[in-house]
């Protein structure tokens, strides 16, 4: 295929993905400010589920494949810089997630949609932060380390969801945290542990060990807040 064309095709998609997310993000300005319909509201949420995984699938590898194949090729110098087109869909995307979760907060939803969207969004959220990090080790030639390096983000933000989950009192929260906590304990004892040397298993050990000790005292010292009444 002309390499040209491919080029043209993965910017015509990221396109189409602005777009549809700029569409939404006024459509559901416009929801809240003016129609305030519960089933306008729930379609645009859905259209952002939509727009969401699309950005996390073909988006991000769009992304990723002008960056690896084309972007230090002579005669791509005059497209626009794939960095600032990442970080600017990414803002987008967050932009179009917050608003869609204010709609689902403040709308007449049946409990279950707004933990739906909420755990979406927070996968959403580890998916990125899971892609920058592989990202950034490439960039930076340290892919070697990207094992172990997946299995400290993952347990950081299944700590971070917990701690979040306590404090805002939703055990939807929480249970995801642990979900994410205890894929993050198979990772490691079924895949890093074969490639790894001994001191970087007994830091991943010592640092997941850490993690459950805070996670057990959170659990003893709130735990009239999180077994009481919740939203």
């Amino acid at each position: 295929m002309n390499p040209g064309l491919t080029v043209f095709r993965k910017f015509e998609s990221l396109s189409l993905i602005c777009y549809t997310a700029v569409f939404l993000l006024c459509l559901s300005f416009l929801n809240q400010k003016k129609f305030q319909s519960a089933s306008f509201g729930l379609i645009t949420m859905v259209g952002t589920v939509v727009t969401m995984l699309s950005f996390l699938t073909s988006g991000l590898y769009a992304l990723r494949f002008l960056r690896k194949d084309y972007l230090n090729n002579p005669w791509v110098n005059d497209l626009p810089d794939v960095d600032v087109l990442r970080y600017g869909m990414i803002a987008l995307m967050a932009a179009l997630v917050v608003v869609g979760w204010f709609q689902a907060k403040r709308g007449t939803f049946k409990p279950i949609v707004f933990v739906a969207y909420d755990c979406v969004s927070h996968a959403g959220v580890l998916w990125i932060l899971t892609s920058e990090l592989i990202r950034l080790l490439e960039l930076n030639k340290a892919s070697y380390v990207y094992k172990y390096g997946l299995t400290v983000l993952w347990g950081s933000y299944a700590l971070f969801l917990i701690v979040l989950g306590i404090w805002l009192k939703r055990k939807h929260i929480r249970i995801m945290g642990m979900i994410i906590f205890g894929v993050t304990l198979v990772k490691l004892l079924v895949y890093d542990l074969d490639h790894l040397s001994t001191i970087a298993k007994a830091g991943l050990f010592l640092l997941i060990g850490a993690f459950m000790l805070l996670v057990s005292y959170l659990y003893l010292k709130f735990r009239k807040k999180i077994f009481g009444e919740e939203d």
